[in-house]
């Protein structure tokens, strides 16, 4: 998804005598939009910076699925390990780790917010973020490698400036940026405009709970009351759920503007095993996944609750508080309801559009894994 460009700038970072690229990197997607990476102290007062992508708080599944999945044809071992050298910039000694120990690190940092990023989509918009840039031929390139215990990369075309928005070539990575300011970090640095907004919007979150038969769910909305995650537990699926005429005029204009023509009002969790839920629980879904790869994974849950089972599972649209999520991840927990073991785990991630894919646990399968728990 993203790539590194090798520097040596944050192995000489001091603070005595900081690099002046060493105030976060620039990581750019496969398919082409820039990332800002950064600690706290180092956002850019810019006014133009978006909100920082708030899905790595779901856990550190997500964050480790997004570096898992760094473009192929960059070197991402070395990226983990660039970010990994930025994250300890300060510290002294922390000595070698395996790249997975380094990886681990980078994603518990993500989750709790030691790096954070933000999706610039077109840094040429964004003048107090990107300074300057790291353009070096393939002969400095190479000179800096000899003097360097990080691996070897690949050579290619040096990064196109902002001005063409152009995105990089394959072999091209990040660009470390300072914050716009003192290239010295601050003592006592003051909280950038970024950061107040996404404490001020964690701040108006609310939690609501509900319970029906056995089944119990409680679900986390902003401050529009549009959901942002629930997570519920599931231990039976009633029948004869007829839905209210509140809930399906719900579900025809949950979205608003922001629906698209083939979207349904979708459910979090399924109206059959919590009914009635109002907008809490509802968002513009791809009507062919609702209505195929997310509904099989409903039935999935279904026919777990059937043979004895019990769900625990946790959903989260992204990103938190669009009017249409882009994306769904869904995690999930089967136990046994007699020895309260985990018998079963599962993390999916469906994009909001048609043809989504899910291959679930078959039914006749099922009562294997409660004789092996």
């Amino acid at each position: 998804m993203c790539a590194m460009e090798s520097s040596s700038l944050v192995k000489d970072y001091n603070p005595v005598t900081p690099a002046a690229f060493a105030r976060g990197y620039i990581v750019y997607c496969s398919f082409g939009h820039p990332h800002l990476v950064c600690r706290p102290e180092h956002i850019p007062d810019d006014p133009m910076l978006p909100h920082p992508i708030y899905a790595f708080r779901s856990g550190r599944v997500f964050a480790e699925q997004f570096l898992h999945d760094l473009d192929p044809w960059r070197n991402s071992q070395f990226i983990i390990s660039t970010l990994f050298d930025y994250l300890h910039i300060t510290s002294f000694g922390s000595g070698y780790k395996p790249v997975t120990s380094q990886l681990n690190e980078v994603a518990e940092a993500l989750v709790d917010e030691r790096l954070v990023m933000f999706e610039l989509w077109d840094i040429a918009e964004h003048p107090n973020v990107v300074k300057q840039q790291l353009q070096k031929s393939d002969k400095t390139r190479s000179s800096d490698a000899a003097g360097s215990s990080a691996p070897k990369r690949s050579s290619g075309a040096d990064l196109a400036s902002p001005e063409k928005k152009a995105p990089p070539k394959p072999g091209i990575g990040a660009i470390p940026v300072t914050s716009g300011g003192s290239s010295k970090p601050s003592q006592d640095p003051k909280t950038p405009k970024a950061l107040e907004a996404k404490k001020a919007t964690a701040s108006k979150k609310k939690t609501i709970s509900d319970k029906q038969g056995k089944n119990e769910a409680t679900w986390t909305v902003d401050e529009q009351g549009r959901p942002l995650s629930v997570e519920a537990t599931l231990c039976e699926t009633h029948t004869g759920c007829t839905r209210s005429s509140q809930e399906q005029s719900h579900q025809q204009q949950v979205g608003g503007e922001s629906r698209a023509s083939d979207d349904d009002g979708g459910h979090l969790v399924g109206h059959r095993f919590l009914k009635d839920q109002g907008l809490k629980n509802l968002f513009p879904q791809n009507s062919n996944l609702n209505r195929s790869a997310y509904k099989k994974m409903e039935n999935e849950w279904a026919d777990w609750t059937k043979e004895g089972f019990k769900v625990k599972l946790k959903v989260t649209l992204l990103p938190p508080g669009a009017e249409r999520p882009t994306d769904i991840l869904c995690e999930y927990e089967v136990f046994d309801s007699e020895s309260e073991e985990r018998v079963y785990k599962k993390d999916h991630r469906f994009n909001n559009k048609r043809g989504e894919k899910f291959d679930r646990v078959d039914k006749k399968k099922m009562k294997t894994y409660k004789r092996n728990s």
